[in-house]
């Protein structure tokens, strides 16, 4: 507390401190610059009692200061303020260092000049406090510009100093992974790779079947066609575009329908198929007119299969009909499902008006019927049924085949057929043998003359036979690869010797079938890992053309020895 003595002149507070005040007042006088000249107010008006703890009414008469007189009072508030700022703030650990020396402004000497102001311009400005506690308040005050500024911008630095490093890590680690990473691409880079394994061909590019294809005995009258299946068209002749009567080649097709409906298993009779009364009794004017006929009752029971050995050996018409009856319901109705068939065969050029062919009407070409032979011998009941020379059937008992070629020189079938109109006519399937292997010859032959009597179909036949010899002449065999040679080879850069180089070559043998002076595409594909041999048939012009056959087979690694490693 301020003391105040009873002429009411205010004690300085700087007397209560001492020597420690005039240091203060020193230094600020010294920190500040020279005081500012304050009018000071007469003794007398000095004289109300300060209130130590709390604030100063003014007493009873007196006026408030002037606007004009405040800012006196407010300059030298104004011109100390700026005191309070340290120039160069210093850390203080002991707030009892407070009063040692330094570049702070003592609070006290603002109180002393606020004591000098007319306490009418003092306005409610609060008295100052007791000496002790204004020591204290000071020690705090003069710390606290000095100390926690200091704190945090320590702790500011520390801070970014943490950042920084942490920063400094982080980019460091990215410049090393950026780094390594791009010394290995710059290693990958400049370091060559290994050239990849290379794939070599052995084998010629080309491979020709030896020899001469003969000439081919082609009738001279009507048309004919061979083609081997797998293969393709061995030749035709005469207009093989124009439909002709085929006769009873027409039943070709009857059966291959009966079957398609009614499948066989192998060695199976079917179904049983009754012979109606109507049918039974037109057998006596059927026969008087020239017809192709077995005997039949009515009520007779025959199986599926007895019925079409009837139909395709003794070439029976009454059968067809019966046929044609029991899977369609009428005869018009079956000729409308034959026609259907060929069209969706590929028969264009062919036309059905009856099951059996003994109307002119139904005609065909020679191409047409090989399209559908090659189609019915894959029905191996069928294959089996027109490859009999002779058969039994209940009524009639033994029938015999009318094609004599079967079972001769390798002959399969399929059908005969002759009428006046059409003249002889076949439809046959023959085996041949080339390099081991048994190819199926398909051949139809249409218009051939008739012959006299029982011999009546031997031109025909007899054509057929010459075109079947040719065609086994015709076609060779070769080989394009053998087990044990050396068909390609893969090469290792940078390996010299036995360890650079794997011998390849095929495990069985390579062969092509073909007429002589056949060319074919060899070709070595694959790389290194799935190497693989394959051989195109094309035509002699040595242009691209329809595939009629192509082999393609893996190749493996050759032994030391030649032959072939399983490893």
């Amino acid at each position: 507390m301020d003391s105040t003595v009873a002429d009411g002149t205010a004690t300085d507070s700087t007397a209560t401190n001492g020597a420690a005040g005039e240091s203060a007042a020193t230094r600020s006088a010294a920190t500040n610059g020279p005081a500012v000249a304050e009018d000071k107010p007469p003794a007398e008006d000095a004289e109300t009692d300060p209130d130590p703890a709390g604030e100063q009414e003014p007493a009873a008469g007196e006026q408030e200061p002037s606007a004009e007189a405040r800012p006196e009072a407010e300059e030298p508030r104004q011109a100390a303020r700026p005191a309070l700022t340290t120039t160069e703030p210093r850390q203080i650990t002991d707030p009892q260092q407070s009063a040692e020396p330094q570049q702070i402004t003592d609070p006290r000497e603002t109180s002393d000049r606020e004591e000098d102001t007319d306490p009418a311009q003092a306005g409610d400005r609060p008295r100052p406090e007791h000496p002790a506690a204004q020591s204290a308040a000071q020690s705090a005050a003069g710390a606290a510009p000095t100390r926690e500024p200091d704190r945090d911008r320590l702790l500011g630095i520390r801070v970014i100093a943490f950042v920084t490093s942490l920063c400094v890590l982080v980019v460091g680690w990215a410049l090393i992974r950026v780094g390594g990473a791009g010394a290995t691409a710059t290693s990958a880079q400049g370091a060559p790779s290994p050239a990849p394994a290379r794939l070599v061909q052995q084998l010629a590019r080309t491979f020709t079947l030896p020899g001469t294809a003969p000439a081919i005995p082609w009738p001279t009258t009507g048309q004919a066609a061979v083609e081997m299946e797998g293969y393709g068209p061995l030749g035709t002749s005469g207009a093989v575009a124009k439909p002709v009567p085929i006769a009873s080649v027409a039943k070709t097709m009857t059966a291959y329908l009966i079957l398609l409906h009614h499948p066989l298993a192998a060695g199976e009779s079917g179904p049983v198929i009754t012979v109606g009364a109507a049918e039974a009794a037109a057998y006596p004017s059927e026969l008087r007119s020239g017809q192709s006929l077995v005997k039949v009752r009515a009520g007779e029971h025959i199986s599926e299969r007895d019925a079409l050995e009837a139909l395709m050996l003794a070439s029976a018409d009454n059968i067809a009909k019966i046929l044609a009856r029991w899977d369609a319901g009428s005869a018009a109705s079956f000729v409308a499902t034959m026609n259907h068939t060929a069209h969706s065969l590929g028969m264009t050029h062919t036309t059905y008006t009856d099951p059996s062919g003994l109307d002119p009407g139904t005609v065909s070409t020679a191409t047409d019927q090989i399209t559908l032979g090659r189609a019915a011998m894959r029905s191996p009941a069928f294959a089996a049924i027109v490859a009999q020379q002779t058969a039994s059937i209940p009524v009639q008992g033994t029938i015999h085949n009318y094609n004599r070629l079967v079972g001769h020189n390798g002959v399969l079938g399929i059908k005969t057929g002759s009428t006046d109109q059409a003249g002889g006519c076949l439809l046959f399937a023959d085996t041949v043998t080339v390099g081991g292997r048994p190819q199926t010859v398909i051949g139809a032959v249409l218009g051939q003359p008739l012959g006299t009597a029982e011999h009546f179909l031997d031109p025909v036949l007899d054509a057929a036979s010459k075109l079947i010899t040719a065609a086994q002449g015709t076609l060779v065999a070769g080989t394009v690869a053998a087990p044990g040679g050396l068909s390609a080879s893969v090469h290792r850069p940078g390996s010299a010797g036995p360890a650079g180089e794997t011998l390849l070559g095929v495990q069985s043998a390579v062969v092509v079938i073909g007429r002589p002076g056949q060319t074919y595409r060899v070709v070595v594909s694959g790389g290194s890992e799935a190497p693989r041999l394959t051989v195109t048939a094309v035509d002699p012009a040595g242009a691209a053309a329809a595939v009629t056959r192509t082999l393609s087979v893996p190749l493996v690694r050759l032994s030391a020895g030649g032959g072939v490693s399983l490893r």
